[in-house]
């Protein structure tokens, strides 16, 4: 059995792909400028820009570090979800995302610790 693929349907799958390629960067700078690292917004999309929450000061926030990258990272819970927002050292988002099927702090707690981040509050 072959597959059904109509050639004249090929164009408008060209230029649907080459406008959503062109849009990428717009929409990543639009991110960028709202707060949300480039690498977070094209990678993670909307999920970054949920976790920003973690960023403030009006949600309960479980902070940690890596020693070996000088990385710090917050996690709250928003929505229902579990956010991360992992900083350099200098305090400038380097990404951010959610775990959509990370039910339990305590899932989040191994994730983040085998990623080499230790709680520290």
């Amino acid at each position: 059995m072959t597959a059904n693929f109509n050639l004249r349907m090929f164009p408008v799958l060209a230029v649907a792909l080459l406008a959503i390629a062109a849009m990428t960067p717009m929409l990543a700078q639009i991110a960028v400028d709202a707060g949300v690292s480039a690498h977070a917004a094209v990678r993670h999309g909307m999920d970054a820009s949920l976790a920003q929450v973690c960023k403030g000061d009006g949600q309960q926030v479980f902070r940690f570090y890596n020693a070996a990258s000088h990385r710090s990272g917050r996690v709250c819970l928003v929505d229902g979800v579990w956010a991360v927002v992992i900083l350099d050292e200098a305090g400038r988002e380097v990404t951010s995302f959610v775990k959509n099927k990370m039910k339990t702090f305590q899932q989040v707690l191994k994730y983040m610790r085998n990623a080499g981040y230790e709680l520290v509050q």
